[in-house]
């Protein structure tokens, strides 16, 4: 039978209870109090512990019991941690017992968190207990340390080769340069992403092909395929037209929220209106020919949507086109992401971007404009695209040059963009099938960490992918 801590201790302190005296062998009662543990370890998340001391019998009468406080040499008694009741200028503790007590307890708070292999503790013990005759003994002490967890090194570089899923690029790939860590998600589990920022902007997934065009009513339930505005924009928010009258059924290439094809979501309900939503392409299974990408699948159809706002939340109003009743979802905010992301074929939220500080590179299909000779050719959907996190302050920018002779001191601050398509297909020629020549990128994350990286294969190279789209490679080198 397993017996609890506190049972233990009071059945260890018991013998104290009754004592002969030296002089007549009278039989004294003994009074003895101890902490009921004699450590705890605090991970970064914890910030509060009680510790109990627990009597042997029930006070007789009223009292105290000092505990005096010591701390090693990383923690500062008084800035560090708090108690309730308060540390006094002798660094003690004073609790107070009644008659009929069997236990008193005090409180410990964290204040500041403990350095990465600086340990911060804390020794309560227990200095004198007014209640008469008492003993000290037992658990006199009660340990607390408080630690930080363990922080992964920075990666000094290296070459990673991302999971695009090949010709297809089904995947979503996000690379984390500072961690070598790479987190692959199929790119059309979702179909709208909500901003977490202090913005209400609502994102259409690119990956996908996604466009979208905005009507002049706010009635979601009387839209029907059959109305002149629906049919103009079906026939507007297509992608890859080769013209740029596509342009304003597209959010901007640039990542630049104010060029998201959905407004900002008004506080005043009347004002948002309702959206033609193009859902894009599911992803394809076609087997292209060698040094070619097959990126398009069936066309998915229209969607017509409106979005609201209820204090910090977003609701989605969602349906088929000729639906004459809708679905409504509430989605809150999560400042841990830039985005929620909600998926119209399961009617759920779900995850995809890692969290917002956790991830530089994004490696994926995507809306593009084109340009030619100055002239716009609208949006296209284009393979082998790499985005970064300028939502998160990943800065980046292009450089034409030397690789390995390039350094910190050769870094140009003025020059870092938080485009998040600088990248993008800037680092392959589709003609020759090969990385584009003495050209780099320099990129600064989250932790201001600056690499330089270089893209070093197009296609793939081993036998089994010999010649294929979807297999690139880059190598990094942090710059210190």
């Amino acid at each position: 039978m397993k017996i609890t801590n506190k049972i233990i201790l009071i059945l260890s302190i018991l013998f104290l209870g009754y004592s002969c005296s030296e002089d007549d062998g009278e039989i004294i009662d003994i009074f003895g109090a101890a902490f009921d543990s004699s450590e705890f370890f605090l991970e970064e998340l914890q910030t509060e512990q009680e510790l109990l001391l627990v009597f042997n019998k029930p006070a007789t009468e009223k009292g105290t019991i000092t505990i005096d406080v010591l701390g090693n040499e990383n923690i500062n008694l008084h800035d560090d941690f708090s108690t309730i009741p308060a540390i006094n200028e002798n660094n003690k503790i004073v609790l107070n017992f009644n008659i009929g007590d069997l236990e008193v307890n005090f409180t410990f708070s964290k204040l500041i968190d403990a350095f990465e292999g600086l340990d911060k503790i804390v020794t309560f013990t227990i200095e004198e207990n007014t209640h008469s005759n008492s003993v000290i003994s037992g658990n006199t002490d009660n340990e607390i340390t408080f630690f930080s967890l363990s922080v992964d090194p920075i990666s000094s570089g290296t070459t990673l080769a991302p999971n695009t899923g090949g010709p297809n690029q089904n995947n979503s790939v996000y690379i984390d340069l500072s961690l070598e860590e790479e987190t692959v998600v199929k790119r059309d589990i979702w179909d709208l992403g909500f901003y977490s920022g202090n913005e209400f902007k609502v994102l259409l997934n690119s990956s996908i092909g996604m466009g979208a065009g905005v009507l002049t009513t706010n009635n979601i339930d009387a839209v029907t395929d059959l109305d002149t505005e629906v049919q103009t924009i079906q026939s507007l928010a297509l992608i890859s037209t080769n013209d740029g009258t596509n342009v304003p059924y597209f959010d901007t290439d640039n990542g630049d929220l104010d060029g998201l094809v959905i407004s900002e979501v008004f506080e005043n309900e009347s004002d948002n209106k309702v959206y033609i939503v193009n859902l894009g392409f599911a992803l394809s299974n076609v087997t292209p020919e060698i040094g070619s990408a097959a990126i398009s699948g069936d066309l998915k159809g229209w969607k017509k949507i409106r979005v609201l706002r209820n204090n910090e939340n977003y609701i989605l109003q969602y349906a088929d086109l000729n639906d004459t009743t809708h679905q409504e979802v509430t989605i809150s905010k999560n400042e841990l992401y830039n985005f929620n992301f909600f998926d119209f074929e399961t009617n759920t939220e779900v995850i995809v971007e890692p969290e917002k500080d956790k991830w530089d590179l994004h490696f994926t299909p995507f809306n593009q404009e084109f340009f030619v000779g100055g002239n716009s050719f609208g949006f296209i959907f284009f393979s082998d695209i790499v985005l970064t996190n300028g939502k998160s302050n990943v800065s980046i920018y292009l450089v034409d040059g030397d690789y390995d002779t390039f350094n910190l001191d050769d870094v140009n601050n003025n020059e870092f963009s938080f485009n998040h398509s600088t990248i993008g297909n800037s680092w392959r020629s589709v003609f020759s099938g090969t990385v584009t020549a003495e050209r780099f990128y320099v990129l600064k994350d989250t932790d201001d960490n600056v690499y330089k990286i270089e893209f070093t294969t197009f296609l793939g190279t081993e036998t089994d992918n010999l010649g294929q789209r979807g297999f690139p490679k880059f190598r990094y080198d942090l710059l210190e």
